[in-house]
Protein backbone atom coordinates (compact mmCIF):
# COMPACT_ATOMS: atom_id res chain seq x y z
CA UNK A 1 0.00 0.00 0.00
CA UNK A 2 1.37 3.37 -1.00
CA UNK A 3 1.59 6.13 1.56
CA UNK A 4 -0.66 9.07 0.79
CA UNK A 5 -0.47 12.58 2.17
CA UNK A 6 -4.17 13.12 1.37
CA UNK A 7 -6.29 13.71 4.48
CA UNK A 8 -10.02 13.78 3.58
CA UNK A 9 -10.98 15.90 6.58
CA UNK A 10 -8.49 18.60 5.57
CA UNK A 11 -8.22 18.29 1.80
CA UNK A 12 -11.90 17.86 0.97
CA UNK A 13 -13.79 15.37 -1.16
CA UNK A 14 -12.32 13.82 -4.27
CA UNK A 15 -14.22 11.96 -6.96
CA UNK A 16 -13.10 9.41 -9.48
CA UNK A 17 -14.96 11.13 -12.29
CA UNK A 18 -17.38 13.84 -13.28
CA UNK A 19 -20.35 11.47 -12.97
CA UNK A 20 -19.55 10.80 -9.33
CA UNK A 21 -19.13 14.53 -8.67
CA UNK A 22 -22.45 15.26 -10.38
CA UNK A 23 -24.17 12.63 -8.23
CA UNK A 24 -22.67 14.14 -5.08
CA UNK A 25 -23.79 17.67 -6.01
CA UNK A 26 -27.30 16.42 -6.83
CA UNK A 27 -27.57 14.74 -3.43
CA UNK A 28 -26.44 17.95 -1.70
CA UNK A 29 -29.18 19.90 -3.51
CA UNK A 30 -31.78 17.32 -2.43
CA UNK A 31 -30.63 17.60 1.18
CA UNK A 32 -30.90 21.41 1.04
CA UNK A 33 -34.40 21.20 -0.45
CA UNK A 34 -35.56 18.81 2.26
CA UNK A 35 -34.12 21.06 4.95
CA UNK A 36 -35.92 24.09 3.47
CA UNK A 37 -39.24 22.23 3.57
CA UNK A 38 -38.71 21.29 7.21
CA UNK A 39 -37.79 24.84 8.21
CA UNK A 40 -40.92 26.15 6.49
CA UNK A 41 -43.08 23.52 8.17
CA UNK A 42 -41.72 24.34 11.62
CA UNK A 43 -42.88 27.94 11.30
CA UNK A 44 -46.36 26.77 10.31
CA UNK A 45 -48.76 26.83 13.28
CA UNK A 46 -50.72 23.78 12.12
CA UNK A 47 -47.54 21.73 11.77
CA UNK A 48 -46.51 22.71 15.31
CA UNK A 49 -49.94 21.61 16.61
CA UNK A 50 -49.69 18.26 14.80
CA UNK A 51 -46.17 17.76 16.13
CA UNK A 52 -47.39 18.38 19.69
CA UNK A 53 -50.25 15.91 19.19
CA UNK A 54 -47.77 13.28 17.99
CA UNK A 55 -45.63 13.84 21.07
CA UNK A 56 -48.64 13.51 23.37
CA UNK A 57 -49.78 10.28 21.69
CA UNK A 58 -46.27 8.84 21.95
CA UNK A 59 -46.10 9.75 25.65
CA UNK A 60 -49.51 8.18 26.24
CA UNK A 61 -48.33 4.85 24.85
CA UNK A 62 -44.94 5.11 26.54
CA UNK A 63 -42.84 5.59 23.42
CA UNK A 64 -39.95 8.03 23.47
CA UNK A 65 -40.38 10.67 20.81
Amino acid sequence: MAISLFIPELDGDTFSGLEELDEHLWVLEEVKAEGAWLRAAETNGRYAWEEEQDRQRAALFGYPY
